[in-house]
């Protein structure tokens, strides 16, 4: 049997305040409580595409931070160094959009 071999990409969070986020994304009403998962077709493509994110970018989920009142976007890429062990996901200094 073959061994093959996966090379571990790199994880970033970006965090996206309502204002620049595509207009088409609506907030989540306040009150509303939602377990699980919401699928919406071509989200990401719309979240990619609007924030003109690199192509190397691989977007891996789309979550609503209601403390802060922000979307919080997790993204893979080779290009994205791993973070040291117990440290939080970064954030790249690059800007988008």
């Amino acid at each position: 049997m073959k061994e093959t071999t996966t090379q571990v990409k790199g994880r970033a969070r970006l965090y996206v305040t309502k204002e620049i986020a595509p207009p088409e994304v609506i907030i989540p009403t306040t009150g509303e409580i939602s377990w699980g998962t919401i699928p919406v077709p071509d989200l990401f493509e719309r979240w990619h595409s609007y924030l003109l994110l690199p192509e190397h970018y691989t977007l891996l989920g789309v979550y609503f931070d209601v403390l802060y009142y922000r979307w919080l976007l997790i993204v893979e890429s080779n290009e994205i160094p791993l973070p040291k062990q117990d440290q939080m996901l970064p954030i790249p200094d690059k800007g988008f959009r």
